[in-house]
């Protein structure tokens, strides 16, 4: 729904306001700012429609705002609101770069009539921008469009028809076609309208790709104004010192191009795609000869139209390009398992497939853990998946981000990696808590490797041969015990699982409680005692074992997920050996186990 922001720093009358406008409810959705200051930070974060805005504020006042508007946001009209209209207002009026000034007070039903007809404005599409038609063509390419565009410039004016994308046909003056095309792509400063894609027939004139025309009108534009150049005695008596000030800009342009498509391939390896997408498009907007801005579009891009559009303008910029050739191979596949336009990409060869898919068509690596994961062939392609973890390993390294550390567990796993998997699900969970699905997938994680657990132990069991007496044998069993005390069901669980890999018999307890109860039973060789748990915490265990004759020898080890000076003194002071924070690796806890229990 569109976003209409009201700003105004009497919290009273954005009540007011926001209450007045709640009948339009279905038309429009209300957000507010009581500063100027807030209200930009609201238009960082939020795209909005209209803008409503009262002048007389502390600090960045109304005209500000609307400064900050026509410099930053172009296309959104704007409201003023306000208890005296003017003069400046009367002439920002004049000029239309306002839609609107009502004088305090004023009628909802009037305020919400001209917001609605300020997002009717939106939806045709008119902007007094001075963009290029270069630029909108590019839009609408990425976006792959339906409509009639109108585009004027000056008193010049043509028209562009488009379905899905795809240029049908264009006119100007007495021009049709490419003809027409080749034209329009040579004005800068536009105003411009979508409209709907005639309902009658179109004639298509145009066969060519829209990148390749973009390509040839751009040649054919700087052609022009390299001959008017010539032309002109002014210009052939250039010094060097403009020369150089051309080239130092044309470095300065291509280094921040460079930079954003570094940032937007980051952005994209970590699956922030809106994000990447914005920085592509104001990319590729300044550069659409960048092949590899139009390979990473199609990389983020989730509608198979649009990934098709954008690797055809891939290559025809690099035709030769192995990472274009091999992209497109992976589309051609795609296109024989996909039947929905919408799909998701592989986050190991980006490969597209279908939403909801178990396995990628191309690199042939399992997307999650499904019921027949354990039991199903393992035929990945094993480059891929090796290049994946380099990938997502730099990326949980730079960053907190669990869909990566997830994606990494998935590799690790169609690698049969079991225990590094184990690790990354177990962080995976601890960074997002909320997901169920991330914990479901790390319980059948823990449930496969118990029942392989298990299997090895019986195996082992039944060709072990005793070489030492019994008394030996129990000796050796009580210091290879290890009591896990942790009141977290998955945490006692990963602890469980990494140590017993490792060869230790673990008895675990939830509670302060129960691991009391469970010492009385066997005593172990190593404690690994939670602190925060509910009824008796941690510390009152460690206390009570310091206090008994029987149990003040056993080692213990604290875990808590605080990392506080404080808190390490005080475990220290109740006789802890050592103090683990948790998130922990599990590398990190079978280390410190090995300083006190030796196997």
């Amino acid at each position: 729904m569109d976003k209409v922001l009201i700003v105004d720093d009497e919290i009273e009358i954005l009540k007011v306001v926001t209450v007045g406008l709640q009948k339009y409810g279905d038309q429009f959705e209300v957000l507010t700012a009581s500063s100027g200051e807030e209200a930009v930070e609201v238009l960082k974060r939020e795209s909005i429609a209209v803008l409503v805005t009262d002048l007389v504020m502390p600090n960045m006042d109304g005209l500000e705002l609307l400064a900050y508007m026509i410099k930053n946001h172009p296309q959104v009209p704007c409201i003023v609101i306000t208890g005296h209209v003017s003069s400046e207002i009367k002439k920002r009026a004049d000029r239309k770069d306002l839609l609107a000034c009502l004088e305090k007070p004023f009628d909802f039903n009037e305020l919400a009539w001209l917001i609605m007809e300020g997002l009717d404005r939106v939806d045709k599409g008119v902007l007094q921008t001075g963009v290029s038609v270069i630029s909108l063509l590019q839009l609408i390419d990425m976006e792959q469009k339906t409509c009639t565009l109108e585009v004027c410039c000056g008193k010049e004016k043509g028209f562009f028809y488009l379905y899905d994308g795809t240029l049908y046909d264009a006119h100007c003056k007495d021009m049709e076609g490419e003809d027409a095309t080749f034209e329009m792509i040579r004005w800068d400063h536009v105003d411009f309208i979508f409209k709907n894609f005639p309902k009658t027939k179109i004639q298509q004139r145009i066969n060519r790709n829209l990148m390749s025309l973009l390509m040839e009108g751009t040649r054919r534009k700087d052609e022009a104004i390299a001959a008017g150049k010539e032309h002109d005695t002014s210009e052939v008596v250039k010094t060097e010192v403009v020369n150089k000030q051309e080239r130092d800009s044309s470095f300065e342009s291509i280094a921040q191009e460079d930079e954003m498509a570094s940032q937007a391939i980051q952005l994209a390896a970590g699956h922030h795609f809106q994000q990447a997408q914005k920085m592509l498009t104001r990319l590729l907007k300044k550069n659409p000869r960048c092949g590899s801005g139009w390979l990473w579009y199609s990389r983020v891009s989730g509608s198979m139209k649009a990934i098709e559009a954008s690797l055809k303008n891939a290559a025809i910029i690099s035709p030769k390009d192995p990472e274009v050739v091999e992209e497109k191979k992976k589309f051609n596949l795609a296109k024989e398992n996909v039947w929905a336009d919408r799909v998701q990409h592989c986050p190991f060869c980006w490969a597209p497939v279908e939403e909801g898919a178990v396995e990628c068509h191309y690199c042939k690596s399992h997307l999650f853990i499904h019921t027949q994961f354990f039991t199903s062939s393992r035929t990945a392609v094993r480059a891929v998946l090796e290049s994946a973890i380099e990938r997502y390993s730099k990326i949980v390294n730079r960053e907190k981000n669990a869909r990566a550390h997830y994606f990494l567990a998935m590799a690790h796993l169609n690698l049969e990696h079991w225990e590094k998997a184990l690790d990354q699900l177990y962080k995976t969970g601890k960074l997002a808590p909320e997901n169920k699905m991330f914990s479901e997938q790390l319980n059948s994680l823990l449930n496969f490797m118990a029942a392989m657990e298990t299997l090895a132990k019986n195996d082992v069991f039944t060709q072990k041969v005793e070489s030492s007496s019994a008394e030996a044998s129990r000796e050796k069993a009580k210091r290879n015990k290890i009591l896990v005390v942790e009141d977290s069901t998955v945490t006692r669980k990963v602890i469980t699982m990494t140590l017993s890999r490792k060869g230790y018999t673990i008895v675990e307890a939830k509670n302060g409680i129960e691991a009391l109860a469970k010492l009385k039973d066997e005593i172990p060789g190593l404690v690994l005692l939670d602190i925060i748990m509910p009824g008796m915490d941690g510390y009152k265990v460690l206390s009570i074992m310091k206090e008994s004759v029987e149990y003040k020898d056993i080692p213990v080890i604290m875990l808590t997920s605080r990392d506080k000076l404080f808190d390490k003194i005080k475990g220290k002071m109740s006789g802890s050996n050592e103090y683990l924070t948790k998130p922990f690796d599990p590398d990190e806890i079978v280390a410190r186990v090995n300083k006190y229990v030796q196997l």
